[in-house]
């Protein structure tokens, strides 16, 4: 390796990841942190995070870990954010990460400097502004951190209190006042739940479209493990979009219920144009008469809100849960005019590289459903081994090519975790072999997206995987002999749209 000065920037799950396996790789890392601790969105840091005090996490505990770090077996299975917290805090330790990070250190611009290297300017408490060059970089400053407010017609008459979701800490500050929460995604739905547990606050939520939601235990399980799988990721490239939409729909209504039963907005038919939320006590609440569900805002007077269907509420307050915008402002103009910055996604080969800029990277800047850690450390290991020579780097023309394709379709629905982690898994070589592993092919297909499961082959694979996952996974489904009939006729049907995946028809055959 010829040149080996690595800079990092952000100290969160993402950068810690990506400290771990820089080092791992041989080299010469700085991770630079503006807040006062490691641990970005989970250290509740005013401005810096937007987590809220009694909030826990929507993925379980085993898909919310790294690969070779899981959580205490003691630990609840939807960890709340401050045991999140200690678990990074716990990985940084573990991993002997703290000498490589400089905290309460702000990256103001990167600058790429034509072949000779990046120029980091930052600014420490300590020492002011200085200017260093780096061989390369990787930005892993998180997504979730420019809060996104839509103006609406009026609210520059409304006299209320104006928020976002980020800014939202606990219940008891909005107590025995009318508030109206925008959005029903992940984050406003969890957040009118969290608000109407204080009996004096009268909560109304408002959405564009009405959303199937999605319990965190569904049938008993995860829902995470039933719902990002490898086979869910075979399929979404096998069939069009809205091929299993209605299979999806019958078993969210089955296992979950339809908001309608609750008493709430009825979702459109098709669920592909409704969209799927996950929150545990939303509908109960609104059934409870504890949340008042409206459709989208027309427009505000000076303390009320008139809605589309032409109703009339009297509001004090208005917590904006609409999401947020990238928020990359150190990257010079160059980088960003390249990179397409402004858009939900960046215009980067599979969400990590762009051509133009041959040793930077990104990690984390996406929207993604489901638990973003195992994507995080797939992007990581991907990047420090293809730097590191172990991993062979696509060409100029194949990233470009996959851009274009990808300027086509972006905007159209996130991904999933099962597809976002499988496509970088198979760019990579990490995505283990079926036939290699004939006694986990079922579970590496319909078993949940366990992240030690790519540790089973590639680069940084790791001795005694393997039968840690078969520990991890006993008593439950490991071979293909041990599918359903269901689930070998749905794996047949994929294969026989797959023609060209060689590893799925050799296991078809061998069944």
């Amino acid at each position: 390796m010829k040149s080996n000065k690595l800079a990092i920037i952000g100290g969160g799950p993402s950068g810690l990841a990506a400290l771990k396996w820089a080092l791992y790789d041989g080299f010469d890392v700085t991770l630079f942190e503006q807040g006062k601790e490691t641990g970005g969105q989970w250290t509740q840091a005013p401005g810096l995070s937007g987590v809220w005090d009694s909030l826990h996490t929507n993925s379980s505990k085993y898909l919310t870990a790294f690969s070779d770090m899981p959580f205490p077996e003691d630990t609840e299975l939807y960890p709340s954010h401050a045991v999140v917290k200690q678990y990074l805090g716990d990985y940084r330790e573990n991993f002997g990460l703290s000498p490589y990070i400089k905290l309460n250190t702000t990256v103001n611009q990167l600058e790429c400097l034509a072949g000779k290297g990046y120029q980091l300017t930052y600014t420490t408490k300590q020492n002011g502004a200085r200017s260093e060059i780096f061989d390369r970089v990787i930005v892993a400053s998180g997504r979730f951190n420019k809060p996104h407010i839509p103006q609406g017609a009026g609210l520059d008459k409304f006299t209320g209190r104006v928020s976002h979701a980020f800014n939202y800490r606990s219940n008891t500050d909005f107590s025995g006042r009318r508030v109206l929460v925008v959005g029903n995604r992940v984050t406003g739905s969890d957040l009118a739940a969290d608000l109407s547990l204080n009996d004096s606050v009268t909560v109304i939520s408002s959405c564009r479209k009405p959303k199937y939601v999605v319990t965190k235990l569904i049938n008993g399980e995860p829902g995470d493990h039933q719902l990002y799988t490898r086979f869910r990721s075979l399929a979404a490239n096998a069939f069009p979009p809205g091929a299993g939409a209605e299979r999806l729909k019958e078993f969210i209504i089955k296992s979950c219920g339809n908001p309608a039963d609750f008493d709430g907005l009825k979702p459109a038919e098709n669920i592909l144009e409704a969209g799927v939320t996950v929150s545990d006590g939303y509908l109960a609440q609104v059934q409870k008469k504890r949340i008042t569900q409206k459709l989208d805002v027309d427009h505000f007077n000076a303390r009320s809100v008139v809605f589309a269907d032409g109703t009339e509420e009297a509001i004090d307050d208005v917590i904006f849960a609409t999401g947020y915008e990238l928020n990359l402002p150190f990257l010079s103009s160059e980088i960003y005019q390249v990179i397409n910055t402004g858009d939900e996604h960046l215009d980067l080969y599979k969400y990590t590289f762009h051509p133009s800029f041959p040793n930077l990277a990104f990690i984390g800047q996406y929207l993604q459903s489901g638990s973003f850690f195992p994507s995080l450390e797939l992007q990581a290991r991907w990047i420090t081994g293809t730097w590191s020579n172990h991993i062979p780097a696509a060409s100029p023309a194949e990233m470009l090519d996959w851009i274009a394709g990808f300027k086509t379709t972006k905007g159209q629905g996130m991904p999933g975790l099962h597809e976002l982690a499988g496509l970088v898994a198979n760019a990579a070589g990490f995505e283990p072999d079926l036939n290699a592993f004939p006694d986990l092919a079922g579970s590496l297909l319909f078993g949940p997206l366990l992240p030690l499961q790519f540790r089973l082959q590639g680069h940084g694979s790791m001795p005694g995987a393997k039968a840690v996952y078969l520990k991890n996974n006993a008593g439950k489904v490991n071979s293909i002999s041990d599918l359903s009939d269901e689930q070998l006729t749905q794996l047949k049907a994929v294969a026989g749209v797959l023609k060209e995946n060689t590893g799925l028809q050799q296991l078809i055959e061998n069944i």
